[in-house]
């Protein structure tokens, strides 16, 4: 028998946080699930947590491999999904008892090809939580089937690829996967990316389901090998979309707009002796993007596009310096909604918010 959704849980080095991650999994509302677990090459215990957990329950399934990175152990655990539906979640981090039953329930509603949540950060220890809002950025409608290429905005937000489920056969007939390149280096943003530029029929959600975990988020990049990472993933999605003219031309602009929100946060991470290499990369590709008229000023704050003027033409003039990262703006009334739908306000609150709103315009 099929499972409703399969679960694919890649696991290197995590023993600390293992336990509680398998537990929120056996653990779901939604029965009928599979669960891949992918050892990448454990050095630590975290093979022997996983071979427990199977030992009780029999909808576990293991993969044990050697270490070969973040997208080769994703490729494998793909492969060998049956469910109707594939969902992640990084050993790290928690599902909460409803996550994939409320996932399936919309994907199986509405035929869609991918489904998307909005998430809670969660601290360290696991004490304190914050609402994440990485789908108001859109304006496409929630809880309803759309077309991804008519509201290309939905590629501003972060690939959070861990809020959501994929049918299976949607992947496979679209040949979305993962780039098998050194470590954990960008390639969810290129799955996710490849993901908005082939579905048909997508459904966001106003709730938060998964508790990611934060642990040093902004360390530097020092090793060489994982520079260039994140051109390849933009590199692979620029020939996927090539394949769908369509689709290529209503995502022309905001793929650059994207690029270069996502080469700023990796040029900002890197250790400085290799910025300088990284930032020539940046000039050929916007220089490119510039002479291809795919350039959309009002898809940048002022400060980027003045800053993304330096690079294509005064690169010199950056050395040394942090880029400016401005996060796309929220809208403030879809936020409050997304806020009501977590339970951080009340109705009453809303309302209040609503007729305060209105009264100021």
């Amino acid at each position: 028998m099929t499972p409703r959704v399969s679960v694919v849980v890649p696991v290197y080095n995590v023993e600390r946080y293992l336990p509680s991650c398998l537990e929120s999994l056996i653990g779901q509302t939604l029965r009928d699930i599979e669960i891949i677990i992918v050892n990448d090459g454990s050095t630590d215990g975290s093979l022997s947590i996983i071979k427990e957990y199977a030992s009780r329950d029999d909808r576990i399934v293991v993969i044990d491999k050697e270490n070969g990175g973040y997208g080769h152990s994703m490729n494998r655990g793909f492969e060998k999904a049956r469910g109707e539906y594939i969902g992640i979640v990084e050993s790290d981090d928690c599902a909460r008892p409803t996550m994939f039953q409320r996932l399936y329930e919309q994907g199986s509603r509405h035929d869609a090809d991918v489904v998307r949540s909005n998430y809670f950060t969660m601290s360290n220890d696991g004490s304190t939580f914050g609402l994440i809002d990485v789908l108001s950025l859109s304006h496409a409608p929630y809880y309803t089937a759309f077309n991804p290429q008519d509201y290309p905005d939905i590629l501003r937000g972060s690939p959070a690829i861990w809020t959501g489920i994929y049918k299976r056969s949607f992947l496979e007939e679209n040949n979305v996967s993962f780039l098998e390149t050194p470590g954990a280096s960008y390639q969810d943003t290129g799955f996710m990316l490849k993901v908005w530029g082939a579905a048909n029929r997508a459904v966001i959600m106003r709730e938060a389901f998964l508790n990611y975990r934060i642990d040093n988020a902004n360390s530097s990049v020092k090793s060489g090998a994982k520079v260039f990472c994140v051109c390849d993933e933009y590199e692979s999605f620029e020939e996927f979309l090539s394949a769908r003219p369509e689709r290529s031309e209503a995502f022309r602009k905001m793929v650059v707009a994207k690029k270069y929100e996502t080469y700023l946060w990796n040029y900002n991470r890197l250790d400085n002796a290799l910025k300088p290499e990284f930032l020539e990369k940046m000039t050929e590709e916007f220089s490119e993007a510039e002479e291809k008229n795919a350039l959309d000023q009002s898809l940048f704050s002022p400060v980027e596009w003045n800053e993304l003027q330096a690079v294509i033409s005064n690169p010199e003039a950056l050395s040394g310096k942090a880029l400016t990262v401005v996060p796309p703006a929220l809208d403030p009334g879809e936020h409050e909604k997304t806020r009501y739908a977590n339970g951080e306000i009340t109705f009453f609150q809303l309302l209040a918010w609503k007729i305060k709103h209105a009264l100021r315009s």
